[in-house]
């Protein structure tokens, strides 16, 4: 009787939204990737390149019967994130997904990624990556300190900066990288560091 109905007329409209599936590919939020002259491999149905606005997820909104982008904002005033969990929870698997999706919308020129790998090592494959400057593992003591290094030096560099040329803020500087008007040698992408432990998994921006 059923099958005999859903032939005539239309379907009514259903008042909830398919349930979100188990595993939400990348591509599926941003597209998959074309090589784009000037941005390399990106994301081409991302409207959002460059500004620090990373997808990684949906979000389900019942009462709104609608389902939007989750999307982790580095380019604001709270442009700071930890992931806190069990193990075997997806801390670290949350953090690839974050860099996977910073590399295909941003260019190395606009991010760049330092890891500190205290975890099992799963952010060690995307070393080689343009956008990465490092990835130290749990006993790789010089690199980490190396790398904690770079980060210090590069917020004492970008302040010094900002008290040199008058940038009064994190937007007016990335709107003169932007329009080409950064002294030549600055390096003008944000720097977030990722940490990946056994305890606690976390990512944070250095607002650069």
């Amino acid at each position: 009787m059923v099958d005999r109905l859903k032939m005539v007329g239309r379907p009514v409209h259903q008042v909830w939204l398919p349930p979100l599936p188990a595993v939400i590919a990348l591509d599926s939020l941003v597209g998959a990737p074309i090589v784009q002259p000037g941005r390399g491999l990106v994301a081409h149905v991302w409207p959002q390149h460059g500004r620090l606005r990373i997808p990684i997820g949906i979000v389900d909104l019942p009462l709104q019967q609608q389902q939007q982008p989750l999307i982790m904002d580095f380019g604001g005033p709270h442009g700071h994130l930890a992931v806190v969990g069990a193990p075997q929870t997806g801390r670290s698997t949350a953090l690839r997904a974050i860099m996977m999706a910073g590399m295909l919308t941003h260019t190395p020129d606009e991010a760049q990624f330092y890891g500190i790998d205290f975890g099992g090592g799963s952010l060690h494959p995307y070393t080689s990556a343009p956008h990465v400057g490092t990835v130290a593992g749990r006993t790789d003591h010089a690199l980490v300190r190396r790398t904690l290094a770079e980060i210090r030096l590069l917020i004492a560099v970008r302040e010094t900066l900002f008290r040199e040329l008058a940038v009064d803020s994190i937007a007016d500087f990335r709107a003169r990288r932007d329009a080409g008007r950064l002294p030549a040698g600055v390096r003008p992408g944000c720097a977030p560091p990722m940490y990946s432990c056994s305890s606690t998994t976390g990512a944070r921006c250095a607002q650069s």
